[in-house]
């Protein structure tokens, strides 16, 4: 086995310290984009959450129904008492054989602390989804986005996005990595061949 140069372990050095930084400079903007869209996505549903408390807030009985007109069609509204019974859902499930919500992370939250969200499958939809829940007074809002359903939230491992702008694959990495150890061990060689 032929040995390194000092010229190729030195290069080598700064091209693992290259490689080991931009590792690092991934996972750092990976999960800051995470925070984000998971802050956006959370202040969204809360500004939902608070448009039907506010409709509702008056009124001796509220009808749901009308305030659906109001809401993006691709968001499912469900209101919940205090202690989970399901009062009201959007997609017309029978809320009479609907599970008791009480123990959902969210809603466990909201009643804590007055909000509360959660990234978890739905038995009834068979997919996963953000979860977002805010207590007002007897009962809790729960509005939830079903397209894109959490494509924001739950990431594509294989995907980062720059700025919100284009994305960058994460195979690129490995890639420059290659190309940066097959660099270091032709770059001598091309050095010393020219005269």
């Amino acid at each position: 086995m032929k040995r390194l140069t000092y010229k190729q372990k030195l290069l080598l050095n700064f091209t693992l310290l290259f490689a080991v930084f931009t590792a690092l400079l991934v996972m750092f903007q990976y999960n800051r984009e995470r925070q984000y869209k998971h802050d956006l996505l959370d202040s969204r549903l809360q500004s939902y959450a608070d448009m039907v408390a506010s409709a509702t807030e008056y009124a001796d009985t509220v009808n749901y129904d009308t305030l659906l007109h109001v809401l993006p069609p691709d968001l499912r509204l469900t209101v919940i008492g205090r202690r989970g019974k399901v009062r009201f859902e959007s997609t017309h499930h029978a809320i009479d054989s609907m599970d008791n919500h009480f123990d959902r992370p969210e809603v466990r939250a909201a009643n804590a602390s007055g909000s509360g969200s959660d990234v978890r499958y739905s038995e009834t939809d068979k997919r996963e989804f953000f979860y977002y829940a805010k207590s007002y007074g007897p009962y809790i809002v729960r509005p939830l986005p079903l397209h894109p359903p959490v494509s924001g939230l739950i990431f594509d491992p294989s995907l980062i996005s720059l700025n919100g702008e284009g994305s960058l694959p994460f195979g690129s990495g490995p890639l420059s990595i290659l190309f940066s150890v097959s660099v270091v061990f032709d770059c001598p060689r091309s050095i010393r061949a020219d005269p």
